[in-house]
């Protein structure tokens, strides 16, 4: 299991996470993809935001940070070359293909409501997303989080 941790005060905001995944094999548990990530950097047209994780692995078959990704920009090709991805920059280099911080919120909230029950049967996901963004010339802190539980937590 996994423990997010997030501290957000007006000058310093900070996320903390494992990056280990596990699986259950014959009712054990194993360390599965030594080299996965649960949290993202996400550079908004009017902030940054850090994005984390925990519960879910893979949505729809896919490592959930790169589906994350995806999800944040259309155009990403994540390469199936069998390449170790150690960071994944999605900047274009033109800041107006950027969402804002509130629409990638949105996105998040509409692709996680989107997604079958199924995906959730065994494990839940929520997903936090912290940052700073600017609104009529202010910095705000951003501090959110999105669950998804599985059927069976109660």
């Amino acid at each position: 299991m996994t423990l997010i941790i997030t501290l957000a005060t007006p000058m310093l905001i900070v996320q903390a996470g494992d990056r280990l995944l596990t699986q259950n094999v014959n009712g054990r548990t194993q360390q599965f993809d030594e080299k996965s990530n649960k949290s993202l950097i996400y550079e908004a047209f009017n902030g940054l935001l850090a994005i984390s994780y925990r519960g879910k692995a893979f949505i729809q078959g896919k490592p959930t940070d790169e589906w994350i990704a995806e999800q944040l920009n259309s155009h990403l090709k994540i390469p199936s070359d069998g390449t170790d991805l150690w960071s994944l920059q999605m900047a274009t280099g033109r800041p107006c293909n950027l969402l804002t911080c509130d629409r990638v919120i949105k996105v998040l909230r509409e692709s996680l409501s989107s997604l079958a029950k199924s995906e959730f049967i065994q494990t839940g996901l929520t997903v936090v997303i912290t940052g700073w963004k600017e609104k009529k010339k202010r910095i705000e802190n951003v501090l959110i989080e999105i669950t998804s539980e599985s059927p069976l937590v109660s």
